[in-house]
């Protein structure tokens, strides 16, 4: 197999990663990407019950000047039976069943959660192992932030927040302010660029003690809360309401999904009236209303 190094620089898929972490469709990109760099070999998106991967046998990677060392899949073990050392952005050794197959491939894991694991695994062709070093050193430097869009993906989709640190990894790099809103309109978790966007006293009202979501012009507001509310109770899935400051002609153009809109796809699990929102701010410095 004609391996081909990967770069040092791997902020396009780093990139990628990050707008899955809102459009999950975009996940196929991502791994079509990571596999370019590996001719032949398979690479996927996996979704099984931990059970299921604890039985076929998941080894350890330890990196050293030699290469790679698996740990047998006992030794991977903890007390309680769960895989030690698979949480997410660990990478390690993928094995057929049976205690001394050799390694099939590589796999990092995304995130563990309710009995199943999601993962992405590169395989190479049966040949190629020797690949197996230079796959698990690209996983290892993506896995980070990998990891941390694809947790944020997962919680937004299934009703639930994404921890602070997920969303420093997966929205601090984003050029468009991205917040979460719960039912009440409080801001659940927001990126550098809303927290800047959120600062103009022209467009929006201080956020104050507990954290609301407010818009200056009376008007707005209230056609931001209509919007709310036909998105929460299930009446459509995005809704785009425009605030501009006539004064100053400062102005954002605000974009509202539900985890269910073509731009957040909602995941298993997700609750049929959400309880919370994801808002882009896009400022129009010179806006034209």
């Amino acid at each position: 197999m004609d391996v081909r190094p990967y770069p040092d620089n791997l902020q396009d898929i780093e990139d990628l990663a990050r707008r899955a972490s809102l459009a999950p469709a975009l996940w196929s990109g991502v791994i079509e990407a990571i596999a370019r760099h590996f001719p032949g070999s398979r690479c996927e998106l996996t979704s099984e019950p931990s059970e299921m991967t604890e039985r076929n046998g998941f080894g350890r990677l330890h990196l050293t000047r030699r290469g790679m060392r698996p740990f047998g899949l006992r030794e991977g073990l903890s007390a309680d039976g769960s895989m030690a050392g698979m949480e997410p952005g660990k990478v390690v050794l993928a094995h057929r069943p049976g205690a001394q197959a050799m390694p099939t491939g590589v796999r990092l894991v995304l995130h563990r959660g309710a009995g199943r694991l999601w993962s992405i695994v590169v395989r190479p062709p049966a040949g190629a192992r020797g690949s197996l070093p230079s796959i698990a050193g690209m996983l290892t430097r993506l896995g980070p932030v990998l990891a941390g869009a694809f947790r944020t993906r997962h919680h937004i989709g299934t009703g639930a927040v994404p921890a602070r640190e997920d969303i420093d990894i997966a929205w601090d790099a984003l050029r468009h302010g991205t917040a979460l809103l719960s039912r009440e309109r409080r801001i659940l978790a927001a990126n550098v660029a809303a927290e800047d966007v959120l600062s103009s006293r022209a467009v929006f009202m201080p956020v104050g003690h507990h954290g609301r979501f407010r818009l200056r012009s009376a008007s707005a507001d209230d056609a931001f809360e209509k919007a709310m509310g036909r998105l929460l109770f299930g009446r459509g899935c995005r809704a785009t309401v425009s605030c501009v400051d006539p004064a100053r002609g400062e102005g954002v153009v605000i974009n509202l999904a539900t985890p269910g809109s073509c731009f957040v796809t909602r995941t298993e699990g997700a609750p049929a009236q959400p309880e919370h929102l994801v808002v882009i701010l896009m400022p129009r410095p010179r806006f034209i209303a």
